[in-house]
């Protein structure tokens, strides 16, 4: 490449400059038009539809150009622009330099978010990297559960084709030169008309989907910080997380062990469905238990998930910024306070690639994280974990110990088949892999029957979330929120109750703690949540959130009425009866729309700044306030 020239030049791209220069351009726009593609083509024209009260097959090919207009119009004439005034200013080889390091970055960057989203409909973001590093160092084969084979072929052929034309620019018949530069600025002039003209013309209303898709990726790449909260405001949240027992006291019962079995990736749907099968453990566990029919995790992130239910408490947006790695948070959740009570605290976990933010949560909880220890199968992981559960629960019972052991087999995580699959040959494999955790804790079982403990233990079953993306799940449609990511199974097995007592309302994984804290706690002391006992009247009708803006881009809420979903990219708000927005249209009044956005905004600056501040909890004498009032009356 040329280096003779000089600031003020103006000329254009040297001989051997401008075929690398426009075949890297060309390469970046084709890209970032085809994440446009990609956004329109999944759910974007469908929407649009839908509010048009319209068939998607009515808009046509100039109605769906107008979404382009914007992205044209940057690639056309903002950025040409921009490059001919930094080769006024730095030089033409400057600018040359620039421009084609600036469109490879965009056309990996394009790469990387058409992978995205057509697994969770959610530009990428930095954030996001690292728990996918996390889960490809612990299975390295899971690189290819982010990044199909042909995906990378054809980014692999969009650098080689760069390549080439940089590295052959000086062959003669390829030198064109300055001979390319007149029809490309009329090519850029005519597009950029044309392109004004769409958007001067347009006859839709306009929406985040007229929305530059290459500023769209740039801002996404780093998460948005959380906003200031007042003083009185998180005084008022800290005083509202103590929550006192308000159901009827259980008779009094002996001092009971605790087991948690959290299984990965279960949605409720396959747990019921008659492809699961008789599953004997899990139906036997039934019979004499409470069982929550329309059980929701808080988040369709292990971390996350794990968090709720240990703790009582929402994750924050993004929960490892958040927490205070390096404090000791005691939180006083009813696992907290057994820890506190002398029960030898546990957590079996079988991956080996530990995830800081999960053991943090157990250590400050006063349990212990044991690993699977050596790298090998998710089977044989799973099969040492549950092996030194049984041999943990021989030695406490042996101990005279009261315990409290969770167990957290990886064998049922996703994806289970290769993208595309139909629902019913991936309800298939799900079906088989339940099976595998259905021995799994009948092994459990059976080990607490031997000890001699199993009539003083209750055995908690539950799934940290459902299928979350669309590589785990084609049907999922990742535009809204999905029943099958957050609807899971929820058994609390007790041996006493002798019968099946149905919970047929909505619960949430936040309702753990304060349900054993009532049933089986010190009930006369309060604990710190955000949920409520199962049991309790005010569990029926309050309002329960469904985060998930991270990682899916989505969250919502049911309000004790209705659910609704929010889509922060789109900006675009469902409502339905039903954990289901498949038919339901989006919202269409602006302003009910900003007032939910903004009460979503400002509930998730206050959830921050309860965990990154929340001061060691003492013992609680206030009784739990008012549930605060729904974001969508």
């Amino acid at each position: 490449m040329s280096s003779n020239s000089t600031p003020g030049a103006v000329h254009g791209p040297s001989t051997s400059d401008a075929l690398p220069v426009i075949v890297s351009y060309v390469l970046a726009a084709s890209s970032v038009l085809a994440v446009k593609h990609k956004i329109m083509a999944v759910s974007g024209y469908r929407i649009v539809a839908r509010i048009l009260g319209l068939e998607e097959a009515a808009l046509g090919p100039l109605l769906r150009m107008q979404f382009f207009a914007l992205d044209i119009l940057v690639f056309a004439a903002v950025l040409p622009c921009a490059f001919l005034i930094l080769a006024r200013v730095a030089g033409r080889t400057a600018a040359a330099r620039t421009s084609m390091l600036l469109s490879l970055m965009l056309v990996l960057l394009a790469f990387a978010n058409l992978q995205a989203l057509g697994s969770t409909g959610k530009m990428l973001s930095i954030d996001q990297l690292a728990p996918m590093l996390a889960w490809v160092r612990e299975r390295p084969g899971a690189f290819f559960d982010y990044v199909s084979p042909g995906a990378l072929a054809r980014l692999a052929v969009l650098f080689l084709l760069a390549a080439a034309a940089y590295w052959l620019r000086d062959l003669p018949f390829l030198a064109v030169g300055r001979r390319l530069a007149r029809p490309a600025a009329a090519l850029c002039v005519l597009l950029s008309f044309a392109a004004a003209g769409g958007m001067a013309a347009r006859t839709l209303p306009a929406s985040n989907f007229h929305a530059s898709a290459g500023v769209d990726m740039l801002s996404s790449l780093v998460s948005p910080g959380s906003t200031g909260v007042g003083e009185p405001a998180l005084a008022q949240a800290l005083q509202a997380l103590h929550y006192r027992c308000d159901d009827p006291a259980p008779q009094a019962a002996r001092r009971r062990n605790f087991v948690f079995y959290v299984m990965e990736t279960i949605p409720y749907e396959l747990y019921a469905s008659q492809q699961a099968g008789s599953l004997p453990a899990f139906r036997a566990l039934e019979k004499s238990a409470y069982v929550a029919t329309q059980h929701y995790s808080t988040y369709p992130f292990t971390s996350y998930a794990r968090f709720s239910l240990f703790t009582g408490l929402y994750p924050s947006f993004r929960l490892e910024k958040t927490l205070p790695l390096q404090a000791h948070y005691a939180y006083r959740s009813a696992l907290g306070l057994l820890a506190e009570q002398g029960y030898d605290f546990k957590v079996f976990d079988p991956v080996t690639v530990r995830y800081p933010v999960d053991d943090w949560v157990v250590h400050q909880l006063g349990g212990e994280v044991v690993s699977a220890g050596q790298a090998s199968s998710v089977a044989a992981q799973d099969e040492r974990v549950i092996t030194k559960a049984v041999d943990q629960i021989a030695r406490s019972a042996q101990a005279g110990t009261p315990f409290v052991v969770a167990v957290l087999p990886q064998v049922s995580h996703g994806p289970w088949l290769p993208a595309g699959a139909p629902k019913g040959e991936l309800y298939r494999e799900g079906a088989a892999r339940l099976r595998e955790l259905d021995q799994g804790l009948a092994r459990i079982v059976a080990a607490l029957k031997q000890a001699g403990v199993y009539e003083d233990t209750v055995l908690v079953v539950t799934a940290d979330h459902g299928l979350r993306t669309r590589n785990e799940a084609q049907f999922l449609s990742t535009e809204v929120l999905n029943s099958a990511s957050y609807h899971v199974p929820m058994i609390i097995h007790d041996p006493a109750l002798q019968t099946t007592h149905a919970v047929s309302h909505p619960t949430t994984h936040l309702d753990l703690s304060p349900t054993l804290h009532c049933l089986y706690g010190q009930r006369q002391q309060a604990i710190d949540t955000q949920g409520v006992s199962m049991l309790s009247a005010r569990a029926v009708s309050r309002t329960v959130h469904f985060d998930g803006a991270w990682y899916h881009g989505s969250e919502g809420l049911w309000d004790g009425e209705r659910f609704y979903s929010y889509n922060r990219q789109l900006g675009l708000l469902w409502s339905s009866t039903r954990f289901d927005f498949s038919d339901a249209t989006p919202v269409a009044d602006e302003a009910v729309r900003r007032r939910f956005a903004e009460r979503l905004q400002q509930r998730e600056a206050l959830q921050h700044a309860l965990l990154e501040r929340r001061p060691p909890v003492r013992a609680a004498t206030v009784s739990a306030g008012p549930m605060p009032a729904p974001p969508v009356q």
